[in-house]
């Protein structure tokens, strides 16, 4: 199944108290029919945050995740949309970047593909 394209213009993550809010715009298409549905977020270990979706403006979905901010370490983490009901993941086309004592970013577009091995260590 295709990876869900996130509007970079109309979406963004924040940091809101001690947590990360999280408001993604897709095409309600891509969106799995669920009342419960979840965001996970993937770097070195897996979080999940209950989500909420609802229609937005020019019938676009929104999906809207309130991730706690202390298991929210540095990093750039992945996202999937999640059905906990019948186990359907759908691969988000953004990523989350995490720096401590930074703003919250929002990456759009696929991760990157390494072309050329790392080098090795000095």
């Amino acid at each position: 199944m295709a990876d869900v394209r996130v509007d970079p213009l109309l979406s963004y993550a924040r940091r809101a108290g001690d947590n990360v809010r999280v408001v993604l715009v897709v095409d309600p298409g891509d969106v799995p029919h669920a009342t419960d549905l979840a965001l996970q977020l993937r770097d070195d270990e897996v979080l999940d945050a209950p989500a909420t979706v609802t229609r937005a403006d020019e019938g676009r979905a929104r999906i809207e995740a309130l991730v706690p901010g202390a298991r929210l370490e540095g990093g750039t983490w992945r996202m999937k949309l999640v059905n906990p009901a019948s186990g359907e993941r759908r691969n988000l086309q953004t990523r989350v970047l995490v720096r401590a004592g930074m703003p919250v970013a929002l990456l759009p577009g696929r991760p990157p593909e390494t072309r050329m091995p790392e080098p090795a260590p000095r």
